[in-house]
C-alpha cells in the first residue's frame, strides 16, 4: 500500500497521488522513487539524492515540459520590418535633388496669361442661388397660412373628427339625410335623426343649430333653440340622455 503523501505546509496526511492538499488547498509536490537506494526524491529531480544515481528525468519527461516545471520556453518575438530608407522620411523640400542639366534647362516661371480676345466669353464666376418658387394651388392661389383647427372628440371612444377650415355648412346626422358630418358608426346613435343638427363654420369661428331634430341638440346641457357659438371644451350632446357626445376643441 502506497504511503500517504504529507503536505510539507499542514503536514495533513493526502491520499497517494493527491496533487493538492486535501486540507489547505496548496499543490503538493511529486515524488519518485530512486530505482537503485529506493530513496523518495521530487518528481523534476534528476539524479538521487541519497546515492547519486541517475533517475531517468531526461526519459521521462522527454515527450514535454512537467506539469510540475516551470514555464515553457519563451516565444521568440518576430523580428521587427526593416525600417524605411531615410530619405522617404523627409519632407519633399529635403530630398537632395540632383542638379540641372544643360540638356534640361530649369523650368520657367509661370507667364501671365494673355487677355482674352474681344468677343470671348467671360470666365465664368459664382452667384447665389436664386430664392425659391412659391407654390399655388390649383385655384392659383397661395395657401393661406396656418391657423386654427376645429374638432369634435368623441366621448368614450377618442375618435376625433376634423372640420374644414374654410367657410362651411355641415349637416351632423345619418345615413338617409346626405350627412356631412355621419355619426352612425358610434354607440346609441339611433338617437341622432338623419339631419338632426348644423355646423357653420365661418371667419375662423363655428356655430351650431338645430334642424329640428326629435330628441334636440344639446351645448353644455342646455337645449339649443337658435344658432349658438362654440367655444373651445363645449360639450355637445346630439339627442337626449347624453348618449351621443362630443367635446369641441379648437386649437
Amino acid at each position: 500500500m502506497s504511503a500517504e503523501l504529507i503536505c510539507p505546509v499542514c503536514g495533513f496526511g493526502n491520499r497517494p497521488g493527491a496533487t493538492v492538499c486535501e486540507d489547505c488547498g496548496l499543490l503538493i509536490p511529486q515524488y519518485q522513487a530512486c530505482p537503485t537506494c529506493g530513496f523518495m526524491n521530487t518528481a523534476d529531480s534528476r539524479f538521487c539524492g541519497n546515492c547519486g544515481s541517475e533517475l531517468g528525468f531526461e526519459k521521462k519527461f522527454s515527450g514535454g515540459p512537467s506539469r510540475l516545471k516551470g514555464p515553457a520556453a519563451p516565444v521568440t518575438a518576430p523580428a521587427p520590418p526593416p525600417d524605411p530608407p531615410a530619405h522617404s522620411l523627409q519632407p519633399p523640400s529635403m530630398i537632395p535633388q540632383p542638379p540641372p542639366s544643360a540638356a534640361q534647362p530649369a523650368s520657367a516661371p509661370p507667364q501671365a496669361s494673355a487677355a482674352s480676345p474681344a468677343g470671348a466669353a467671360p470666365p465664368a464666376t459664382w452667384s447665389p442661388s436664386p430664392a425659391p418658387p412659391v407654390f399655388e394651388d390649383f385655384a392659383g392661389r397661395v395657401p393661406p397660412k396656418a391657423g386654427p383647427t376645429f374638432r369634435l372628440v368623441h366621448e368614450g371612444t377618442g375618435v376625433e373628427i376634423r372640420l374644414p377650415l374654410a367657410d362651411a355648412a355641415l349637416v351632423v346626422g345619418r345615413p338617409g339625410g346626405g350627412p356631412d358630418v355621419d355619426v352612425s358608426g358610434f354607440p346609441e346613435s339611433s338617437v341622432v335623426s338623419r339631419k338632426h343638427a348644423r355646423l357653420l363654420v365661418s371667419d375662423g369661428e363655428v356655430r351650431l343649430e338645430d334642424l329640428g331634430s326629435a330628441n334636440g341638440t344639446y351645448v353644455n346641457n342646455v337645449r339649443v333653440r337658435a344658432e349658438t357659438d362654440l367655444a373651445d371644451g363645449d360639450r355637445i350632446a346630439f339627442g337626449q340622455g347624453a348618449k351621443v357626445v362630443f367635446t369641441f376643441r379648437l386649437s
